[in-house]
């Protein structure tokens, strides 16, 4: 068994047919429900399962320190405005 990357590479099957003399085969299979991969699968969101959310950031312009410095900022705002308005909610050590 051979494993290899062939994400940019040209004719594939016939390179390793002709180095090797195998035929390919593609793992993991390619999906057909993309809620349901072969590394992951969807649930719906729940009280047991919340979810997530990603955010991305785009600072053109600005030095990287600034930018990091701006969106700790805001995080520590907003965890300080959920424990004012539930300060029972806090996680206690």
């Amino acid at each position: 068994m051979v494993v290899a990357s062939s994400a940019t590479v040209r004719n594939a099957e016939e390179q390793v047919r002709s180095l090797y003399g195998r035929q390919t085969a593609i793992f993991p299979p390619q999906v057909l429900d993309t809620a349901d991969t072969y590394f992951s699968r969807e649930l719906p969101i729940s009280r047991e399962h919340p979810g997530r959310r990603y955010v991305g950031v785009c600072a053109s312009g600005v030095r990287l320190t600034a930018a990091e410095m701006r969106i700790a900022e805001v995080l520590m705002a907003g965890a300080q405005l959920l424990f004012d308005r539930d300060p029972a909610s806090a996680i206690r050590t």
